[in-house]
């Protein structure tokens, strides 16, 4: 008898109803579906029992406490799509339920988060928000530099530092711009003076096959035009003096050469002084009219120019978002060489084996450059199957082209579009932040000054500088006196 009436007291007790209260929002329950949760709610001294209202009161976020409740019940955790899934896991973890229970569908609105993290996290670490003479004025500053390199860094990089600053990137950019097009017209013949080199005897036979006549044949040579070299020369100078007061004023010699651009611009530089030289002062050709191979050395220097027009999209938000966007895809990317490489043997094998008696490819390495072409769908049409069998597969073989190259470029394009639509996210709450902070230095808040008491406040400054530097965080303890507020103050 007693066993039966603990038995009806026990089960009088799970079947009590609890009252929870998160953050003003309340939520009722029985005992027995409470203790099926890892973290027991009447014994946590987390919360506090509020008796007159006969409750338990947290303070937590009551979003996802409906999906939690019905996870003691069923065993199976759903959650809502429009709530954040950081929340979500800060609440799962305050009261003990494991994200294991979370089911199938459920998965890609939780661990989106992460992925969009992980984008945010990859465009933080490749495109700061600080441009690169801020942070160089500051390596500057620490590595104890004297003020004027620093000035003269930020005059050089930080285009938007100051009008004259403005000024000096346009004529870099144009003259950028008028030494490659310098380049580009010295390949042209009719930009260039012909001159001879030296004369000298041809045997030709006459029409009747006994008879031989020598005529003299002048060798030439070739240079760029007076005005062309000129105008090379006068823009090199420019670069070259540009180059120079980078080097001097960069804070960090071991980083600049290493870069790339910079390593291509000097060696621009060297190769367009000696080129000038050579083109001017000495002859470059040999007897036979043909390049010597000193000049042929120079002139892949010379080269090195043409990387000057990347300078322009090194700091460019656009131009960083596309390298980062491939630069994540690179396992897309390779998948989608190897995958071509693959296919393109296969069906060059293919094609060859089918062509086989019409000789159309000599061998499989013909084949192959046929695959290639037709996959990428480029077709130049030097090579073509002319058997029913070719026919056939050489239309898979397109087909497959069109969907190997489409599936990688889906997801490059995405990546690019995530980046670029958070970069843009980033920029305009950093601009709201910015704004907020200027509207704080703009004047001390209501109520702040007369708080403050002229005595408590260093004498080298005067109220209304120490309000404003309280207000945009920039009023350093060594420098002042701890500043106490009115006990009226709000």
């Amino acid at each position: 008898m007693e066993v039966e009436l603990v038995e009806e007291s026990l089960c009088d007790k799970m079947d009590e109803i609890i009252h929870i209260n998160l953050r003003g929002t309340r939520f009722s329950t029985v005992r027995s579906t409470l203790s099926r949760l890892p973290v027991a709610i009447t014994e946590d001294k987390r919360g506090t029992y509020d008796v007159q209202n006969k409750e338990y009161f947290f303070n937590r976020n009551p979003r996802i406490f409906h999906e939690i409740l019905d996870y003691c019940e069923t065993g199976r955790l759903h959650l809502p799509e429009n709530v954040c899934s950081q929340s979500s896991r800060e609440e799962l973890s305050f009261w003990g339920v494991p994200q294991d229970c979370i089911q199938q569908c459920c998965w890609k609105a939780f661990y989106k988060v992460d992925d969009e993290m992980d984008v945010l996290d990859k465009l933080l670490d490749y495109l700061p928000l600080d441009t690169d003479f801020t942070r160089a004025q500051s390596g500057v500053q620490s590595s104890g530099c004297g003020n004027f390199q620093g000035k003269l860094w930020r005059f050089i990089q930080g285009w938007s530092s100051s009008l004259a600053a403005k000024v000096w990137k346009v004529v870099i950019v144009v003259t950028v711009l008028v030494s490659l097009l310098v380049f580009l017209l010295e390949s042209e013949i009719d930009f260039r003076d012909v001159f001879p080199l030296t004369t000298v005897l041809i045997n030709t036979t006459g029409t009747d096959q006994d008879s031989t006549t020598v005529v003299p044949k002048t060798i030439t040579g070739h240079r760029p035009k007076a005005w062309l070299a000129l105008t090379n020369a006068v823009t090199n100078l420019i670069l070259t003096l540009e180059l120079a007061l980078r080097i001097v004023s960069c804070p960090k010699k071991k980083h600049f050469f290493v870069s790339f651009l910079n390593i291509s611009e000097i060696l621009a530089c060297i190769g367009v002084w000696i080129a000038l030289y050579l083109d001017n002062f000495t002859v470059t050709f040999d007897d036979t009219g043909k390049r010597k191979p000193s000049y042929i050395f120079v002139f892949l220097l010379c080269l090195f120019r043409v990387f000057r027009i990347f300078r322009f999209f090194v700091n460019n938000s656009g131009m960083r978002i596309l390298m980062l966007s491939l630069r994540s895809s690179s396992r897309e990317l390779c998948l989608l060489f190897v995958s071509f490489v693959s296919f393109a043997v296969m069906f060059a094998t293919v094609m060859f084996v089918c062509e086989y008696n019409v000789k159309t490819f000599r061998n499989i390495f013909v084949a192959i450059w046929w695959a290639f072409i037709t996959m990428t769908t480029v077709g130049y049409g030097d090579y073509a199957p002319s058997t029913p069998l070719g026919f056939f597969f050489g239309g898979v073989c397109a087909v497959f082209g069109i969907m190997l190259i489409a599936l990688p470029v889906a997801v490059t394009s995405s990546n690019f579009n995530d980046f670029f639509n958070y970069n843009r996210y980033r920029s305009r709450h950093h601009d709201h932040v910015k704004k907020s902070r200027d509207r704080r230095c703009a004047g001390p808040l209501p109520g702040v000054q007369e708080g403050i008491r002229s005595n408590s406040v260093t004498k080298t400054l005067d109220d209304q500088a120490v309000i404003s530097a309280w207000n945009c965080g920039d009023l350093k303890p060594s420098k002042t006196r701890v500043i106490p507020f009115d006990t009226k103050c709000q």
